[in-house]
């Protein structure tokens, strides 16, 4: 790697005009925050940005954490029964999935789901068409929930299906294509839905959903008659919405998926991820779902670090595309000038900044969250604390180590940076507390010829849009036996 590539990173990242992104296949419902340029994305990120603020976090608090409790629930009654309160789960993928699907439909659009389907006879009301029944409404090809995820899962077909294939060819003469026109086509009508009823309810204060956020900035600008920006359309709310669930599905159950494992490979880990979760309740309700997110979140420390090094290692986007424009580009690096070609791709490598002995230390390659604990001065990065200006995207926080900037870039950097960063953290870190409060895990099979399978699995993951295992590894969760934590007090 060259010296100092994370400055390169950095300046790629800063200079939006000169390296334009290569996004533009995700315009399935019109321009958008991630596929605009120049004035067009000031206009979207105008009104994007606000909405992911500490209401918006309080509710995926309380979504994640209603969610888990219900998928362990539902584990407990569907997994592989074990003596000792214990279930074996053989695959966590599909669960995963839908826990986040489900918290950025609670959170994202003010539709709670159970994590159960409910039965079809329950949709009387007109507002009962999101729930998760085992039919879609009538009118429909699919339920929400499935319109939602066949959308993210299956983006691919569904861009080949609504942009490359000409619009005069009659659909019907693409069977194949059927089910992605179809959930295109449902998606839109159920967002118009939605948006119909966030204009009705008029929020103004209290918890906020992130359709309630973008109408409320359309609403103020209305109000004030200051700008000649006047907010999203319609329209552009239902493309940005549609982003922000793709930015957010996959990415935090396959990042999930992958902390499982990790920390069903190394137990001590584990017992320090939830040594740190038992001091930051302590003195809590014993009842999760009364954890008050604005008091509980910022003690959090080692779901915190775990989230952050399973990021690092396995970061859901593995290279940062860019282009430069269409008339050569000159770019000032390390005191030189350098004119960049036309139409040259750019492509931050995420992996080779995340696994740099330069930044990292010799462990590098090591699963060893701890890293991150400003507690621990041990660590590699403790040497940057004196160092300013190093709360990259993601890093903000006062109790964690940080590397040099432009080092760690999972949620990108710059102008561009992942908007929806802290919506992924407080998710990710109500999952890990809930759940490791009470289970531990291991591998299903415990033989060494076991867990040499299951590094294999790890290290042959790969990407197609975003990095994922490609097999299963079965996984025990045993409730655990000291629990040290009864009714917000320790035990003796």
């Amino acid at each position: 790697m060259p010296p100092s590539f994370h400055r390169y990173a950095m300046h790629v990242k800063a200079s939006p005009s000169r390296f334009g992104n290569m996004t533009g296949f995700l315009n399935l419902y019109g321009p958008n925050l991630l596929t605009c340029e120049d004035q067009a994305w000031a206009h979207h990120r105008r009104h994007t940005a606000p909405t992911f603020n500490e209401k918006n976090s309080a509710l995926v608090w309380e979504e994640s954490i209603r969610q888990m409790t219900e998928m362990l629930r539902h584990w407990q009654t569907s997994g592989t029964s074990e003596k000792l309160q214990g279930f074996v789960v053989a695959s966590t993928r599909g669960d995963l999935l839908k826990f986040s699907l489900n918290v950025l439909s609670g959170a994202g659009m003010g539709v709670k789901l159970p994590f159960k389907p409910l039965p079809h006879e329950s949709t009387n009301s007109p507002n009962d068409m999101f729930k998760d029944t085992t039919k879609p409404p009538e009118g429909f090809s699919f339920t929400f929930r499935s319109a939602v995820a066949y959308m993210n899962l299956r983006i691919m077909t569904v861009v080949l299906a609504t942009m490359v294939v000409p619009r005069w060819i009659p659909r019907a003469f693409i069977p194949c294509l059927k089910s992605d026109f179809e959930a295109h086509r449902d998606l839109e009508t159920y967002l118009r839905k939605l948006i119909s009823i966030g204009k009705a309810e008029k929020t103004a204060d209290g918890s906020q959903n992130l359709i309630q956020g973008l109408l409320l900035s359309r609403n103020k600008e209305a109000a004030t008659g200051s700008s000649k920006d006047t907010g999203l359309t319609d329209l552009e709310i239902i493309g940005n919405m549609h982003i922000f669930t793709i930015a957010g599905h996959e990415t935090t159950a396959t990042s999930l998926r992958f902390t499982l494992l990790l920390l069903a490979l190394q137990q001590g880990v584990q017992d320090w991820l939830y040594e740190g979760i038992l001091e930051a309740a302590h003195g809590e309700p014993e009842d999760v779902a009364q954890w008050d997110y604005h008091r509980m979140f910022p003690k959090l420390i080692t779901p915190l670090c775990v989230m952050l090094e399973v990021l690092r290692l396995y970061p859901p986007v593995v290279t940062v595309p860019k282009s430069t424009p269409e008339t050569p580009s000159p770019l000032n690096y390390q005191g030189k000038q350098y004119l960049l070609p036309p139409r040259v791709n750019v492509n931050l490598n995420t992996n080779c900044l995340h696994y740099s002995e330069e930044y990292w230390g010799p462990e590098a390659a090591t699963f060893y969250p701890q890293r991150w604990d400003a507690r621990n001065q041990n660590s590699f990065l403790a040497k940057n604390a004196s160092t300013p200006g190093l709360a990259a995207p993601g890093l903000e926080y006062p109790t964690i180590h940080k590397p040099v900037r432009g080092a760690f870039i999972p949620f990108s950097d710059g102008f561009r940076a992942c908007l929806g960063k802290k919506f992924a953290q407080v998710e990710f870190i109500a999952a890990l507390s809930v759940l490791f409060r009470d289970y531990k895990v291991e591998l299903a099979d415990d033989s060494p010829e076991a867990r040499k399978d299951a590094e294999r699995v790890l290290r042959e993951s790969t990407s197609v849009l975003t990095l994922s295992m490609r097999e299963d590894v079965p996984l025990r969760f045993q409730r655990r036996k000291d629990q040290r934590c009864q009714g917000g007090e320790p035990l003796n």
